[in-house]
């Protein structure tokens, strides 16, 4: 499995995981930005709806919602982008 969620997430799969990746960009040995994208696992799950949930979970604690109207649309977004990329393969 290898599912990119949005442009900034990325869903991989061995036999005994499902791996939740963060994007990155690359710095040379000056520690200087190459523009290269990467990603970094950031999370191991024993299932895909582990690895989803804790998305969702993620998005909203980072989330810029100030009021409960807010926080319910930033739900709403953060599971349209997930639904979709699983949806998609």
């Amino acid at each position: 499995m290898n599912i990119l969620v949005g442009d900034k997430y990325k869903i991989t799969s061995d036999k005994l995981n499902i791996t939740v990746n963060e994007s990155y960009e690359k710095l040379n040995d000056e520690k200087e930005p190459t523009g290269e994208i990467d990603f970094k696992p950031i999370g191991h799950f024993g299932n895909l709806v582990q690895a989803c949930n804790f998305l969702l979970d993620r998005d909203i604690k980072i989330g810029d919602a100030e009021n409960l109207s807010e926080l319910v649309k930033e739900i709403h977004a953060a599971k349209k982008r997930i639904c979709e990329s699983i949806s998609n393969k």
